[in-house]
């Protein structure tokens, strides 16, 4: 999928004016994308999802509502893409206000009744869902911050998100879920069958007795029903109300576990967000931009973030005891749920036996010999029926198994050492040759190893080193080693000529910056990509083939150097080809 030229009006920050930008489709072309933070640097790539997915995503992943997207003082929104797929050239223009989606393809507009189905001739075209591109175009550094140290169950999340395999964890989920709802029909099929089995040795019982009774002997047995259902009677009812009590008591814990969860996600955020500020406020100097931090003002307001940060940590144990406490009650009130409900089923069933029983007694008022014969072929037709009855659920039965085994099968394949760990080995061996590559080609003098765990060992002059004794600026190159040996590897399977990067150089020294560019350069170049570098500041324009800028003035505007020519320094060009 080739992208051609991107057409922005009204998009939220920027005005009436349209604004445009046509991609390189002859040549990769790194590009710095630079304004101050709120001028519209996010708007462009959120400008293009728009187009081709008629919707937009913010940082929270959350789906943002069309009516803010338009600009408060121009709300008739255009956006137009052009765009090569499959061969065919094909341009989206989406409006709102009025609210339009035109698709053409090869200059013949798709004549379809309906935004839903223009929409879906367009996704053949694209290709993705919303997710699994943004995953693709558009990447941040943070999402590598601190790899060889991340525990494995968070490197887990993050290869899944990066090798887009949460379809297999979602399959994984619906296993289980049927699995378990197997379980469930297995102790209901065994319960029936234990019942069927009492009752046919009940039924035999009375058979028995009734060749051998008087009528004496079955107004004895009557009484002696009533009396068990009498006294079963209380029971029922205990067992009824805890069965009641224990369904409310689940979904009482359960929305508190799931009240805990939420609450502890959004401090363990808060956490986070307060110790980059704490971080930043350490280093005396903004890294970036170098300006001073060491003000009694900014004094002051570290440690209101010190304090926020120790009031949170504790807010944050609280919470993990309470959720803790909370997922004990709710793993208790199961056990004690799943037990009353199979006493309170084997109870029923054994009260309907006596209750049929009972009836088969009551329609005998004079019991002959004759009617004896009578009684006992009734009896035997009802031993029929329910060993027709147990047959049915042992087959029943039968058939759960075998799926529940294929469903053991099913998940052993699905799990982290089946499939997942397959396609994980065979991308082990190149994304340790992209990362060497890397690093070489940043003159880092460290080796980096990962396995099929992607746990990451680094070497130095081939002695093993602590990833804890280097430094932030070491450590962060190495992070970007390793993103950028991932986006060779998914650019080799499927070709898009964008990417965005974000939030790359925080922590690292000049040189190491320049060495970084580089790379990313030679990587645009080989890989026929324009790399979208978005930045903040200003860098040195000849490590680049072009520059934009984004401009605002009440609105936004996209200003590309016109002035710079990636030629006009010769010696960072030799520098760069050599």
């Amino acid at each position: 999928m080739l992208l051609k030229k991107i057409q922005i009006q009204n998009f939220k920050s920027f005005g009436n004016n349209i604004n445009q930008f046509e991609f390189n489709l002859t040549k990769g072309e790194l590009i710095l994308l630079t304004a101050p933070n709120g001028h519209g640097k996010s708007s462009i790539q959120e400008s293009i999802d728009f187009a081709l997915f008629g919707k937009v995503k913010g940082k929270s992943k959350k789906t943002i509502k069309l009516s803010s997207l338009p600009n408060r003082y121009n709300d008739n929104l255009m956006v137009s893409l052009d765009f090569e797929s499959f061969g065919k050239d094909i341009n989206v223009t989406r409006k709102i206000n009025p609210s339009k989606l035109d698709v053409s393809i090869e200059g013949d507009w798709v004549k379809r009744a309906g935004k839903s189905n223009i929409q879906a001739k367009l996704d053949e075209y694209v290709d993705f869902d919303l997710d699994s591109w943004k995953s693709f175009i558009s990447m941040s550094i943070n999402d590598f911050k601190n790899f060889m140290t991340l525990s494995p169950e968070e490197k887990r999340l993050l290869l899944d998100r990066l090798f887009n395999l949460e379809m297999i964890n979602n399959v994984t989920k619906v296993l289980k879920e049927k699995k378990k709802s197997y379980k469930s029909q297995i102790d209901v099929f065994q319960t029936e069958i234990r019942s069927y089995e009492s009752s046919l040795n009940e039924f035999k019982i009375s058979i028995d007795k009734l060749k051998v009774a008087k009528n004496d002997n079955i107004e004895a047995e009557k009484i002696e029903i009533k009396d068990n259902m009498l006294s079963k009677k209380e029971e029922f009812k205990t067992l009824k109300e805890k069965l009641d009590k224990c369904v409310t008591k689940e979904s009482e814990f359960r929305a508190l576990v799931s009240e805990k969860q939420n609450e502890f996600t959004k401090v363990k955020f808060q956490i986070e967000e307060t110790q980059k500020k704490i971080d930043l406020f350490n280093s005396g100097q903004c890294h970036t931009c170098g300006s001073d931090l060491s003000a009694e003002t900014h004094n002051s307001h570290k440690g209101e973030l010190n304090d926020a940060l120790e009031s949170l940590t504790s807010l944050k144990e609280v919470i993990k005891k309470d959720g803790s406490d909370a997922k004990a009650k709710l793993d208790k009130v199961l056990v004690i749920n799943k037990e009353t409900n199979q006493l309170f089923s084997e109870l029923k069933i054994y009260l309907q036996n006596l209750k049929s029983r009972l009836e088969v007694l009551n329609s005998e008022d004079d019991v002959d010999t004759d009617e004896n014969c009578a009684t006992i072929n009734s009896l035997n037709e009802s031993i029929e029926k329910i060993e027709n009855r147990k047959v049915e659920s042992g087959d029943n039965l039968s058939n759960v198994k075998t799926e529940d085994s294929t469903l053991d099968q099913l998940l052993k394949v699905f799990s982290n050492d089946g499939i997942k760990k397959s396609i994980i080995s065979k991308i082990v061996v190149p994304i340790n040759h992209f990362i060497q590559e890397n690093l070489e080609q940043m003159n880092v003098e460290f080796t980096v190893e990962l396995d099929d765990q992607f746990s990451a060992r680094l070497f130095l002059l081939g002695q093993e080193v602590d990833v804890e004794s280097i430094s932030t600026g070491e450590t962060k190159k190495v992070n970007i080693a390793i993103m950028l040996a991932y986006l060779k590897l998914i650019r080799m399977k499927r070709h898009i000529n964008l990417l965005f990067l974000d939030e790359v150089f925080s922590s690292i020294d000049i040189d190491g910056i320049y060495s970084i560019l580089k790379m990313l350069r030679k990587f645009a170049n080989d890989y026929n990509i324009n790399i979208f570098l978005v930045h903040h500041a200003m860098l040195e324009s000849s490590y680049f083939d072009r520059v934009i800028k984004v401009e605002k003035n009440i609105t936004s505007n996209i200003i590309e150097d016109e002035n710079y020519s990636p030629d006009s320094n010769t010696d960072s060009d030799n520098e760069y080809n050599g």
